[in-house]
């Protein structure tokens, strides 16, 4: 038997998911799972499924964010493959809404109809007797009119197996990398460890030109970028580590460990 394939695991995992129906006021699991229940849900379908079978994507739940984080990498396509997410030309919300996203899974009529296949979340069954409600996790028959992008993930880019040692050393045994402390971060700060995040977010967003080991706007406006891939949105977009973002960053590029005072 061969080994299924990151992709593979992505759409299987995707599929377990087809019949789901939010609860009232199309409140979502996947939305209270990545922390924003209150918003669209689509883009946090989407990041459950990746997260679930361990694959280190853009978060999704911005989606017009995750869009300018494939396009700024060359990774938008005209044709699809299973497996690419889909950015459509519409949203759930507001007619100016962030734009609604799905999983491709079928391309079997694209070259001929324009047409392919998706399991989109927060949207309806699309039949005609079928509820209007974009309250479900569904299969959608789509075509290309509707599309603004393909984007093709890196399904090479997945999360450490042990996501809690690479975070927190044991702290019966010496720190083979450096130690970063949750809550000692502010704008401004001179310290060494600020060094150690700087290295690391050039890893993660390539940063470059700031201050060593000083936290000025560079570094900050790096993290900003940090908070904004892996799903931070509004106001806590800030620029400024908090427990969960450090932790991310630390299991992204396997560079430090973080203490908890």
């Amino acid at each position: 038997m061969t080994k299924k394939t990151n992709r593979e695991a992505f759409l299987k995992e995707s599929e377990n998911h087809v019949g789901y129906q939010a609860r009232i006021n199309k409140v979502s699991t996947y939305g209270d799972l990545v922390g924003h229940p209150e918003r669209d849900w689509n883009g946090s379908f989407i990041d459950v499924i990746a997260r679930t079978v361990g694959l280190n994507l853009p978060s999704h739940v911005h989606t017009a964010a995750a869009l300018s984080y494939y396009f700024q990498r060359g990774m938008t396509h005209v044709r699809p493959k299973p497996g690419d997410i889909v950015f459509f030309s519409f949203s759930n919300g507001e007619p100016q809404g962030m734009p609604h996203v799905g999983i491709v899974t079928d391309v079997e009529h694209f070259s001929k109809h324009g047409m392919f296949q998706t399991i989109e979340a927060q949207t309806s069954n699309g039949t005609p007797k079928g509820s209007a409600a974009n309250d479900g996790v569904y299969r959608r028959n789509r075509y290309v009119y509707e599309v603004l992008a393909f984007a093709r993930p890196n399904f090479k880019r997945t999360f450490p197996k042990k996501q809690d040692a690479a975070a927190h050393p044991d702290p019966g045994k010496l720190p083979t990398k450096p130690s970063v402390k949750s809550s000692i971060i502010i704008p401004g700060l001179k310290h060494p460890c600020v060094i150690t995040v700087q290295l690391a977010l050039g890893i993660a967003v390539g940063l470059r030109g700031a201050k060593r080991g000083e936290w000025d706007h560079k570094t900050a406006a790096a993290f900003a970028n940090f908070q904004r891939r892996i799903g931070y949105i509004g106001s806590s977009v800030n620029g400024i580590p908090d427990l969960p973002s450090l932790e991310r960053l630390s299991l992204e590029t396997g560079n430090f460990f973080i203490t908890i005072p």
